[in-house]
């Protein structure tokens, strides 16, 4: 037999495959470096949302007819990604009832740690839409009239059927 030609075949398909390999490699290192240049994640030393937790809450008298979106403090320098429809994002914020000012909600309750949600899913239409084209580190303050939270139902003691809510969001992290 000749072993020389089958040791030939052999050493050729290691070599090829050794290429695919490395070239896939490469592929998916730049790949995921794409990723991170297109989804920023930023960990701020502290919350500057926390330090805004004892203010003085805004309250509303008059029914709020449609979302209200405020930017309280810029995105931090450099942040360039917004916020977009399907994005999984990180987020600390603070819930209370428009009317009454009174706290019904806030990730902190839950450690730094924030809370994670994709855009458009698990949360208020007023979340999903009043979060689109923020930045990272930007604080926003959502002025969500009932329709676009709860509506006719209630959640739970503190959120009564028809209230409309105010939140004030601070996007930690866009994740992907």
């Amino acid at each position: 037999m000749n072993y020389r030609f089958f040791f030939g075949v052999a050493l050729v398909l290691i070599t090829l495959g050794m290429v695919v390999f490395i070239s896939n490699f490469s592929y998916r290192r730049d790949l995921m470096r794409t990723r991170n240049e297109d989804y920023e994640s930023v960990t701020l030393s502290s919350s500057r949302l926390k330090q805004m937790i004892n203010d003085e809450k805004e309250t509303i008298s008059e029914p709020i007819e449609s979302l209200q979106k405020e930017t309280l403090i810029e995105s931090i320098e450099g942040a360039k990604t917004q916020v977009r429809q399907g994005n999984l994002i990180r987020v600390n914020y603070i819930g209370w009832r428009a009317n009454d000012g009174v706290v019904f909600d806030q990730s902190f309750d839950r450690g730094d740690e924030g809370f994670t949600f994709r855009v458009g899913s698990g949360v208020i239409d007023g979340w999903s839409q009043g979060v689109l084209g923020m930045k990272v580190g930007e604080i926003r303050r959502l002025k969500i009239p009932s329709s676009l939270a709860y509506g006719e139902s209630d959640a739970g003691e503190l959120i009564p059927p028809n209230t409309d809510l105010i939140f004030d969001v601070e996007l930690l992290e866009i994740v992907e």
